[in-house]
């Protein structure tokens, strides 16, 4: 039993060890009233799908921010009119990062998360209760980015 519990904790220390932010950056339109906040983790497929969306977003005449999901807490976010909350889904649980954040409002009208599953399947409504705003999930398919990133603006653009 007690080997069992060691394997445990390693597992979930390489799982949370292995979690890096996404890199800080802003960009476009430093006037515009059309704000857009990204808080995230990374990983190739992320790096990938928030570029094709900065992409994106750009062309609309939008002023973004990237940063760390660990930095989410700190940042004052009034100032945003849509947050983009991007996540692994791991041992049948959103990020406790992203948790955290929508335990504080989890009705905010400005939020959208994106999270990554191991499978395209449907999440189970269950599974469902910690996320009460608008949600995209997929799994980690780079040939999906473009797509999932269209699909992303499109929900921000109803909070712009």
């Amino acid at each position: 039993m007690r080997r069992i519990a060691l394997l445990y904790l390693a597992g979930m220390l390489l799982v949370i060890g292995c979690r890096t932010n996404l890199t800080p950056l802003e960009g476009g339109n430093i006037h515009s009233t059309r704000r857009v906040l990204i808080a995230g983790e990374t990983s190739p497929f992320k790096r990938e799908l928030v570029a094709r969306l900065i992409e994106k977003l750009g062309a609309r005449d939008c002023y973004y921010r990237i940063i760390g999901l660990s930095q989410l807490e700190q940042q004052e976010t009034g100032q945003y009119r849509a947050i983009l909350l991007v996540a692994g889904y791991r041992a049948g649980r959103i990020d406790e990062r992203v948790s955290r954040f929508l335990q504080k409002d989890p009705t905010n009208r400005k939020l959208v998360v994106f999270y990554t599953r191991g499978t395209d399947t449907p999440l189970p409504d269950k599974d469902k209760r910690d996320i009460q705003v608008d949600a995209l999930s997929s799994a980690s398919s780079l040939d999906r980015a473009d797509r999932l990133a269209e699909q992303l603006v499109a929900l921000l653009e109803k909070r712009l």
